[in-house]
């Protein structure tokens, strides 16, 4: 079985490629990547964060979504997250679907909360990222 954390990342990183808003802001999705450094370009993406918690065979994943822009102020991060929060949820109740990544179906994909904070040159908005995940 794959990692449920990494396989919502997969997940998130493909709604967001797959999403035209996000895209006009992110521009190229090279600048969407998994790495735990700093970045070098002007704008980037950054997955890879997570932590899974199981219960029995149903499993809670979550992604910390870092979006780093080199700005003065906060208005391109926040129109990025905003983006995210607008393209990323499911919810297979209302949508009589579930979402199938690496082995498990995705019942809910939700947006836990957004926090915005200046990072030296950069705004960094920080997105967390829940679904409930199941082993199929």
């Amino acid at each position: 079985m794959a990692e449920p954390s990494l396989s919502l990342q997969k997940l998130v990183a493909d709604r967001l490629m797959a999403n035209a808003e996000v895209m006009a802001l992110i521009g190229d999705p090279a600048n969407i990547v998994d790495t735990g450094v700093r970045p070098e370009h002007d704008l980037t993406v950054i997955l890879g964060d997570g932590q899974t918690v199981y219960t029995g065979v149903i499993a809670r994943a979550y992604l910390n979504v870092h979006v780093f822009v080199k700005e003065p102020g906060m208005k391109l991060g926040k129109e990025i997250a905003g983006a995210m929060v607008d393209c990323v949820p499911h919810d297979a109740q209302v949508e009589h679907c579930y979402l199938d990544v690496d082995g498990f179906a995705v019942s809910d994909l939700s947006i836990d909360d957004t926090r915005f904070i200046h990072d030296g040159t950069f705004s960094h908005a920080i997105v967390n990222v829940a679904a409930i995940m199941r082993a199929v």
